[in-house]
């Protein structure tokens, strides 16, 4: 486990899971990164890769925004990698109330990543609850055969785990996802705290498409992966709206077309919104700050654009820090903003 503070409340929760669980075949490291602003987690995961290659041992990457729910989790960990011929193991991540975060993560055409999100599975594809994935998140991350891989350290901070499980499909070898084991993963906690998270995930997806493209092709032939292989063609508003999002550096045409896409067809008022800032910062017209601050008066980064370029904040901008439309706020009682049309 690596983190930026043992202190830190949701860290010591990770931990003692961790600690309350069943720990009889494992060694248990924390990595306590002092806050260093030179930290490449890739680097340390390389050094533990290399770690338990010399032992010949497996390795499992836990987050320190994860809480262990079962005490036999490393157990079911080693059977599910056992039973499905699997080098990388993850398992069921969930929130705190409950609902589904992801079961894994599929990858498009493009090398595009998408959480695999309380979506129906194809029950011939299940083997003993768990199931074959093209990729997996790190949060969990059971590794054997760990002098056969290493995590590419031009990433920042996210895609590495998928990089390996591609590494691993490259091989002729398995990804599986226990699908019986679950565990709550707070990663809101780290979003709301951290500004750079999106920016730094969008430069690491756009380098890992970039990398992996070309292999797309092949390994959505791979036959232990087929329900993946067409599973694009439906994506709901919210994926294709991330998808555009993501296209902003790696195809700058592409990502315009989809946001005008997105202003054409979505009923999303916020997505609308976005990709009317996100047409502003490829196209630089001042036009579409105004629409996107139009249909969303809070949206901050708009704001402070606008802020910056006029001297003073726009009339009808909202105030607050909520992420929604105060046309339609219940915030703000009877101080509603009429909308310009």
């Amino acid at each position: 486990m690596c983190c930026p503070d043992v202190r830190r409340l949701i860290t010591r929760r990770a931990i003692r899971s961790v600690k309350a669980s069943d720990l009889k075949r494992a060694d248990f490291f924390v990595v306590d990164n002092n806050y260093d602003s030179d930290f490449n987690h890739p680097t340390v995961m390389n050094r533990m890769l290399r770690y338990c290659a010399e032992r010949d041992m497996s390795v499992v990457f836990v987050d320190d925004d994860v809480e262990i729910l079962q005490p036999n989790w490393i157990d079911r960990l080693y059977e599910v990698s056992e039973n499905m011929g699997a080098d990388i193991v993850g398992c069921r991540h969930i929130l705190e109330n409950g609902e589904s975060n992801h079961d894994g993560i599929w990858v498009d055409r493009d090398a595009i990543s998408h959480r695999w999100e309380d979506l129906v599975i194809d029950c011939d594809e299940i083997t003993d609850n768990s199931m074959y994935v093209p990729a997996l998140g790190s949060a969990v991350f059971m590794v054997k055969n760990c002098k056969d891989y290493h995590f590419d350290t031009k990433y920042n901070k996210y895609q590495q785990d998928l990089d390996i499980c591609l590494q691993a499909w490259q091989k002729g070898r398995r990804v599986a996802c226990a699908l019986d084991l679950k565990v709550i993963h707070n990663l809101n906690y780290y979003l709301k705290k951290t500004s750079a998270a999106i920016p730094t995930y969008l430069h690491d997806q756009a380098y890992f498409a970039r990398k992996w493209v070309s292999f797309m092709p092949a390994l959505l032939e791979i036959k232990e992966l087929k329900q993946f292989k067409n599973f694009s063609g439906n994506a709901p508003w919210h994926v294709f709206y991330n998808m555009a999002v993501q296209f902003e550096l790696i195809d700058k045409d592409k990502a315009i077309e989809m946001f005008k896409t997105v202003i054409r067809g979505c009923y999303n008022e916020q997505f609308v919104s976005g990709a009317y800032y996100h047409l502003y910062n490829l196209e630089g017209k001042m036009e579409y700050l105004q629409r996107c601050l139009a249909l969303n008066p809070c949206h901050r980064a708009a704001k402070r654009i606008m802020t910056e370029k006029l001297g003073e904040l726009p009339h009808d901008a909202g105030n607050c820090h909520y992420r929604r439309n105060c046309q339609v706020c219940n915030l703000i009682g009877a101080n509603i903003i009429e909308r310009d049309n």
